[in-house]
């Protein structure tokens, strides 16, 4: 037996024991009892943000300006994040990703504007008129003080299958505008 065919064997035999190691497919857990291992457990701006998983559709309200909008939500990191995609898999796409650390939801916004603001949710949800609310704003020691960037997040859930997320644009440090996504569950 040559030298190549011997290590091709190897290779294989350390390929099986790898495998057999691991088990079948029947002894890993599925993949919905891994979505909660690492979850936060208690926080309930986390909770909300994890009850929206799945695509959201409806209109994006910016100015004068009104179109069409996707936004899709889903549990990364094994249910320690929660990845929000607006407008996904085309160019325009933005992603936020909400965690909790320090007791606190925190939010990493991946801007289109080239920036990357980050953001913390305040006293949990509150209730507002029809709809839970959890509110976003980047700290006051703001890096992005100066330049134009998403300053403030509200996200309001009316019920289970309706949403509404306002981003707040600040500019010189006031807030200058406002883009309003309402949204509703798609089945």
């Amino acid at each position: 037996m040559g030298k190549r065919t011997m290590v091709g064997l190897l290779a294989v035999t350390v390929a099986a024991l790898l495998l057999a190691s691991l088990g079948g497919k029947e002894d890993r857990p599925p993949a919905a009892d891994l979505a909660g291992r690492g979850a936060p457990a208690g926080n309930p701006d986390f909770a909300l943000l994890m009850a929206l998983q799945g695509d959201w559709r409806g209109t994006l309200r910016d100015g004068s300006i009104t179109e069409e909008a996707l936004v899709r939500y889903r549990m990364v990191s094994g249910g320690q994040a929660v990845e929000e995609r607006t407008y996904p898999d085309t160019e325009n796409e933005v992603v936020t990703v909400y965690y909790v650390e320090d007791g606190n939801v925190k939010m990493h916004h991946f801007c289109a504007l080239g920036n990357r603001p980050n953001m913390v949710s305040g006293r949990g949800p509150v209730r507002e008129g029809e709809s839970t609310v959890v509110r976003f704003a980047c700290p006051p020691a703001d890096p992005l003080t100066h330049e134009p960037h998403m300053h403030a997040a509200t996200i309001a859930l009316r019920d289970a299958d309706h949403l509404t997320v306002t981003w707040t644009m600040s500019v010189a440090g006031a807030p200058a505008w406002e883009r309003v996504f309402a949204l509703a569950r798609e089945e």
